[in-house]
């Protein structure tokens, strides 16, 4: 997991461009976007401490990138990441949910491998609900977690740690939110 979180800036920008092919929320109808994209943050310093930024506005589609040496401003459909673009260790997020925002920071400046990933989602359905189907998600894939209060914590297969939160949200919904933390 360490490794591809550090990686995750150098391997961005081209994900980032071949987002509008997954799921643009502009349908050929319609010009005006109604839903929400998710919005992806990248703050990364590389090993001799350069500092790598992406982000993708998830209200307009705007893509800035600002690598040592390149700077670009692209405007982009906006896209919507849903609970099949997500894995953590064979789970996908609950069925309907909706990404809203991706917030990465890495430092790899100081020679550690310091990454910290935030997801933040909602789902259709009741937080008690949607924390309990991932209960049982992790533990039909023998991923460890339990059940700290209203939180879920956990382990990855490959030893990082993961926390899920779950808070109550317009009409019955959940807004959840998991932080992965590989920070050493």
């Amino acid at each position: 997991m360490r490794a591809a979180l550090i990686a995750l800036p150098l391997i961005a920008l081209p994900l980032l461009l071949a987002l509008p092919a997954c799921e643009s929320t502009k349908s050929p109808d319609d010009d005006k976007n109604v839903e929400q994209g998710t919005s992806i943050s990248v703050n990364a310093k590389s090993d001799s401490g350069e500092d790598v930024k992406i982000t993708a506005d998830g209200d307009t589609g705007k893509v800035a990138v600002n690598l040592p040496g390149f700077d670009a401003n692209i405007n982009l459909p906006k896209v919507v990441l849903k609970d099949s673009n997500f894995d953590l260790d064979g789970v996908k997020l609950y069925p309907g949910a909706k990404v809203s925002s991706i917030n990465v920071k890495a430092d790899k400046s100081d020679g550690e491998d310091d990454a910290h990933v935030q997801i933040v989602y909602t789902a259709p359905a009741a937080p008690k609900a949607v924390r309990d189907w991932f209960v049982k998600a992790f533990a039909d894939k023998s991923v460890v977690t339990k059940l700290d209060g209203e939180s879920l914590i956990g382990t990855t297969r490959d030893g990082t740690p993961f926390t899920m939160n779950f808070a109550d949200a317009k009409g019955g919904s959940t807004t959840g939110t998991i932080v992965i933390d590989d920070s050493k």
